[in-house]
């Protein structure tokens, strides 16, 4: 690795420790834990997953009738 990326591995860990020495961290993570559970993300992603789930079975029903069906 470059030594800029030790570089900025070390800024961030002085920013990180200057964030939990003032208690700001903690402020910061209820902050994102709140707008995170406002945005309904999980539940967004849930959908998407369902719908992803729904074609995939959609296509191998497909594929299986077709396989099954040219012989019959």
């Amino acid at each position: 690795m470059s030594g800029g990326s030790d570089s900025g591995e070390q800024l961030l860990n002085l920013l990180h420790q200057r964030l939990v020495a003032t208690g700001e961290w903690n402020t910061l993570l209820a902050e994102l834990r709140t707008l995170l559970g406002e945005s309904e993300w999980e539940t967004q992603l849930r959908d998407e997953a369902e719908q992803s789930i729904r074609e995939t079975m959609t296509l191998k029903l497909r594929d299986f009738l077709d396989r099954n069906l040219e012989d019959a």
